[in-house]
């Protein structure tokens, strides 16, 4: 018993798969770096005007690179891919997402770090440019349908703490 466990511990942390070169795996970090950069860009680009203002693009650049090297490690071992499985069920988000556009980007950002750690490269530059044109389609398709706004209304009050009359605000 004593034996077979040793063994198991042994391919465990010895890996039991390709390895990695460091220089493969700083060129996945810079190209998933900037991919996620990008991705943020993208965000800002074309999300920056939204009243929530979540802030959710400065997270993309260390988000994408976290997943990138989470993937490069596990994609060779069942049983850590098993363990990460494991631990990251009990793991959710406590801060609920604001705009239905930040769980779209955040995916690409995913997608993008997953496909970079399988050395998918030729996917991540046609995946970026699929979310590009769907973008872009859909600024095309608001200014066609003549859509501009998002029924979003911001409404500032003064801070000085005087009461303000309900009639001025509404119209």
């Amino acid at each position: 018993m004593q034996q077979q466990l040793n063994n198991i511990l042994g391919s465990l942390t010895q890996g039991s798969g390709p390895q990695v070169s460091p220089l493969a795996f700083l060129l996945l970090m810079v190209i998933s770096l900037l991919a996620s950069l990008f991705i943020s860009y993208l965000y800002v680009h074309f999300y920056s005007n939204r009243a929530t203002g979540s802030q959710v693009h400065r997270a993309f650049p260390l988000l994408g690179i976290s997943i990138t090297s989470i993937f490069v490690t596990i994609q060779f071992s069942l049983p850590l891919s098993l363990g990460l499985l494991g631990a990251l069920s009990i793991v959710r988000f406590r801060t609920p997402i604001k705009e239905p556009e930040e769980i779209g980007f955040i995916m690409l950002v995913i997608a993008t770090s997953i496909a970079v750690a399988t050395f998918k490269l030729a996917f991540v530059g046609i995946l970026v440019l699929i979310a590009l044109a769907a973008l872009f389609g859909q600024i095309l398709t608001r200014r066609f349908m003549g859509t501009q706004s998002d029924g979003t209304i911001v409404v500032t009050l003064p801070a000085n703490g005087k009461p303000s009359d309900p009639a001025a605000i509404t119209a």
